[in-house]
């Protein structure tokens, strides 16, 4: 899978979570890259009504209300690519 193909699925795996934990402007995420020591560490995705952090390194995606506080925690392998592809269709 290219790199393009991986950062939709991912962001459609996003969407559809932020939606099921009834966040309604779940489809208008913004994505940032977040990098430290030159490297991609990860991705946000914010929308005004909360946000989710995918940490690349540690196969974590963390999602988060509008005020902040966390929602639901999701433990993603690399080895699961295919899983949230899957999840997001």
């Amino acid at each position: 899978m290219d790199g393009r193909a991986q950062s939709d699925s991912r962001y459609q795996f996003v969407v559809r979570i932020l939606t099921e934990l009834g966040i309604a402007d779940a489809a208008s995420l913004t994505r940032t890259v977040l990098i430290q020591d030159r490297q991609c560490v990860g991705h946000r995705y914010r929308c005004s009504g909360g946000q989710a952090v995918w940490w690349i390194v540690r196969n974590l995606v963390e999602f988060f209300g509008p005020d902040g506080r966390p929602l639901k925690v999701i433990q993603v392998e690399p080895s699961q690519e295919s899983v949230y592809q899957k999840a997001a269709a």
